[in-house]
């Protein structure tokens, strides 16, 4: 934002969501400079629905600013035959209450068929979560992979059948 109100760079665009956008998710409820910074941005793009609805209602004055454009990342072009005897599910998030990993645990409890579930990413409610998967029935194994880098990620799938990904934020 200063390098665009001081002429050095012609324009810029940022993408916001979690705790660079909802003001609850801060300490003390503030984000300091976002008048500034929404005055300076060109466009400032929402990872959700959800967060475009927050910014527009809050921030009604920067609306025109504001738009919604998905997380993701280019065709990888990853085309593995699924293993017809393996049901694979796959997270990737960080343990956080907002991300509500723990959700998938519940809901595994109640698959009735063999079932593998494989999860990237670490956090301070991963012991927890760790914890509760044990109580799993045997029909369900869990394999907690921790933080990996994104290229490691996408060569795990690029090696591996995936069926499910699940994403419960």
């Amino acid at each position: 934002s200063i390098l665009k109100e001081k002429g050095i760079i012609p324009q810029f665009f940022c993408r916001a969501h979690g705790y660079d956008l909802y003001l609850d998710r801060n300490e003390y409820a503030y984000i300091p400079f976002r008048h500034f910074h929404f005055e300076q941005v060109g466009r400032l793009y929402c990872i959700s629905k959800h967060g475009l609805a927050y910014l527009h209602e809050n921030y009604p004055q920067y609306r025109t600013k504001i738009r919604k454009n998905y997380l993701g990342v280019p065709d990888q072009q990853i085309d593995n035959p699924l293993d017809p005897g393996r049901f694979v599910l796959v997270s990737a998030s960080y343990f956080s209450p907002v991300k509500r990993v723990h959700l998938i645990v519940d809901i595994l409890k109640y698959i009735p068929f063999k079932m593998d579930w494989i999860h990237f990413g670490d956090g301070p409610l991963e012991k927890m979560v760790q914890e509760r998967a044990q109580e799993l029935p045997d029909n369900i194994s869990v394999s907690f992979m921790g933080r990996v880098p994104n290229k490691e990620l996408m060569e795990f799938y690029s090696q591996n059948p995936v069926n499910l990904f699940i994403n419960v934020s």
